[in-house]
């Protein structure tokens, strides 16, 4: 039990998070603020200051899951990482305040300075790898901003040296391998495109960018929801066991997002199922707070949205309580995969056999839920079924007929069966199974 609860305290963490794309990355630092050096890290440092000078500053990505100032990857393919680095020189200079990117490998087991470019911005938003058609490329997304659009590069290492080999404006990107043909990775990015009646007007759509014959093309295109005005998270994952897609949490209003789904179909093309008419399925739209995740831990993509209980549409909506429905994505329509009730401390799943028959009232003053059988209204609900309540671990005391079946360091939850005769009962062990501390 303690290890599931640490499991699911690292994803509810995650929901909360903003994150952008996410690709196969191997990054030694993965933080929001510096990291602390670790001794192989001390080694690059000083072999970086051997060739650049002392003078410098690290440079973070300020997006992305992917912020550290190091990375390690096989970008030559020759077995052994390289150590890309992102920096800038300490000058009052303008010049010398873009960010540089230095290439490192190892000989006779000592970190040397390999090679070092100048890059195309003072910042730098976010960063990828990928391997197309069995050329392995870093992708440096650069706070360079050209009508709107922010761009980016793709840098090989041949001879030595890092070189270009495409860039392309973006508002959002990602890479995977989402067309599945073995061709190696595509790369997808979200772009402005004038609207065609008006072409002050702009729209987004999605591209997706192929490696052909050593050369990056753009193979198809689609249209996104005309009603989105910026992205909240993007992340590329799976939409089932087999494949890939991206998800876009988009901002439609202050409070509400709703998501898109790219998904590249068996032809080839760029996709954008859940959208007809120039607007995203309303399934998918909930509170800005709520983003897509793997709330399973299964590897597949889930979009959230939220419902209110069965009947609190009757009361103050101050008062109301709400359950979170997660969806997948199956042969392009939503799919409801599990629901829960998602409280400040702990969630609870709902049972297949009983989530559509459940209500569920809340005593502030015990820090107590408790669920009953949905009869009419809430207030003619009165078939309790079973509780869950929650305690701080210092203020815990037992009570006749309740059950621990949840803790941690700071927190024990404890369950009453208080209906043991009814079809929608469930035992102790299910609840164990079904409650999580967040």
């Amino acid at each position: 039990m303690a290890k599931k609860i640490r499991l699911f305290s690292v994803v509810m963490a995650v929901i909360v998070l903003f994150t952008s794309c996410k690709g196969p990355i191997l990054d030694v630092g993965n933080l929001l603020t510096p990291p602390v050096f670790f001794s192989e890290q001390n080694k690059i440092i000083d072999a970086l200051k051997s060739s650049v000078g002392n003078e410098i500053e690290l440079e973070y990505p300020s997006g992305g899951d992917y912020r550290s100032a190091f990375i390690l990857y096989d970008i030559d393919k020759d077995g052994s990482n390289e150590a890309i680095v992102f920096y800038r020189l300490v000058k009052p200079d303008m010049l010398q305040n873009m960010v540089h990117i230095n290439l490192l490998d190892t000989k006779k087991g000592e970190w040397v300075s390999v090679c070092d470019i100048i890059g195309e911005a003072t910042s730098i938003d976010k960063v990828a790898v990928g391997t197309f058609l069995r050329k392995r490329e870093i992708l440096i997304g650069w706070n360079q901003i050209r009508d709107r659009e922010k761009k980016l590069v793709c840098y090989s290492f041949n001879d030595g040296m890092l070189e270009r080999d495409f860039e392309t404006g973006y508002v959002e990107f990602a890479v995977s391998d989402f067309y599945g043909e073995a061709y190696g990775d595509e790369l997808i990015t979200v772009n402005f495109v004038p609207a065609n009646e008006n072409l002050n007007q702009v729209t987004q759509h999605a591209r997706l960018i192929r490696c052909i014959d050593g050369e990056f093309k753009i193979t198809s295109t689609t249209p996104l929801d005309i009603r989105v005005q910026g992205f909240r998270k993007c992340i590329a994952g799976k939409v089932n066991p087999a494949v890939k897609a991206l998800f876009l949490d988009g901002i439609i209003d202050t409070n509400t997002i709703n998501t898109q789904v790219l998904i590249v179909s068996s032809n080839g093309k760029i996709t954008n199922p859940l959208l007809k008419d120039g607007k995203v399925n309303s399934l998918t739209e909930r509170k800005s707070n709520l983003t897509t995740s793997d709330i399973n831990l299964d590897g597949i993509l889930e979009i959230p949205r939220q419902e209110e209980l069965l009947g609190y549409n009757e009361v103050p909506e101050s008062e109301r309580l709400y359950k979170t429905v997660w969806q997948t994505v199956s042969e392009g329509s939503l799919a409801v995969s599990s629901e829960m009730y998602i409280g400040s401390s702990i969630r609870v799943a709902f049972d297949s056999k009983s989530a559509d028959k459940l209500t569920v009232k809340y005593t502030a003053a015990r820090n107590e839920l408790v669920f009953y059988e949905f009869n009419r209204s809430l207030e003619a609900s009165q078939n309790a079924l079973f509780s869950v309540k929650v305690s701080e671990k210092e203020l815990f005391e037992a009570e006749e007929g309740y059950h621990k079946i949840a803790e941690n360091d700071y927190t024990v939850v404890t369950a009453k069966i208080i209906n043991e005769q009814s079809p929608l009962a469930l035992s102790l062990d299910r609840l164990e199974e079904l409650v999580y501390i967040i």
